[in-house]
């Protein structure tokens, strides 16, 4: 890239971390790149500088090109696999944790949870596994999602989705959403079960001032999904982050990463791989 385009670029970004607080520079270049050129295509500017004079002179732009900048792909039981493991071997291990500490309450946190369905996911696994082996009664659940992006966490918060986001969830677990009566199309919702053990707030990983979402502690959770959030940034953030989950973890919980991710080599010794394939790993101490 010219010199020129770099500058105008890294002006770019300035503006809209100065809008949001959000440290987008940390994003690795290209990432940045792609998500940029986006509002390029979309405004027809023709360079990295032509977009930064329009984005000067119109600051109704700056919403937009965050919404570019910040990653929203969510799915129920997105990579099934890694829920039935998370089911079948990680949650007996987690419950048999919290008997021995006496609390009665399992937490989870699922960070960068967009627009919420994976926050959900976890919820219904989490009360099915107590269902099925009947210990509703020994625990309870705290389950949180959290997001950069306000309006996606609202999204969240709101829990009412289009039949084709919920088709397969909804075919294996109905009893978990209700039919929303709309006129232009069919909804549904979250049903009260859910939205009983589930919260949502805006939190940024990879803020500097922050280290838990607001009104967590540290070394309060039994598990953390932290998927494909680390591989779009440089190395110190990837480790900032990656430091800030091991200080909210438990002893012996578990980190939950994307399936192109790794924990950084400095956190070797911290974190332990227990599903090699699923990109599962739980804290050393």
């Amino acid at each position: 890239m010219e010199p020129l385009e770099k500058e105008a670029l890294e002006k770019i970004i300035n503006i809209v971390e100065n809008w949001s607080n959000c440290p987008f520079s940390h994003l690795k270049e290209g990432t940045l790149r792609r998500r940029v050129k986006r509002r390029l295509i979309l405004t027809k500017r023709s360079s990295f500088r032509d977009y930064l004079n329009f984005l000067i002179n119109n600051p109704k732009e700056i919403p937009y090109l965050f919404d570019s900048l910040t990653i929203k792909v969510s799915a129920f039981f997105r990579d099934k696999e890694v829920f039935e493991t998370l089911y079948l071997k990680v949650m007996p291990i987690i419950v048999s944790l919290a008997r021995d500490r006496g609390d009665g309450i399992i937490r989870m946190w699922s960070a960068a949870c967009a627009t919420g369905q994976e926050t959900y996911s976890l919820a219904i696994l989490a009360i099915e596994f107590l269902k099925n082996y009947r210990l509703t009664q020994e625990f309870s659940l705290s389950i949180i999602g959290s997001d950069v992006d306000e309006k996606a966490v609202n999204i969240a918060r709101h829990g009412v989705y289009d039949k084709s986001d919920v088709k397969l969830a909804l075919r294996d677990f109905p009893n978990y959403f209700q039919r929303v009566y709309d006129v232009k199309e069919e909804r549904y919702g979250i049903a009260e079960e859910l939205r009983s053990v589930v919260s949502f707030t805006h939190f940024n990983c990879a803020s500097p001032c922050f280290n838990a979402p607001p009104g967590a502690v540290f070394f309060e959770y039994d598990l953390i999904m932290l998927r494909n959030i680390l591989i779009y940034y440089d190395i110190k953030v990837r480790e900032k982050i990656v430091s800030k989950m091991y200080n909210c973890l438990l002893e012996r919980g578990f980190l939950v990463l994307g399936k192109s991710e790794v924990i950084p080599s400095r956190f070797k010794g911290y974190f332990l791989p227990f599903h090699k394939r699923h990109k599962i790993y739980f804290k050393e101490t």
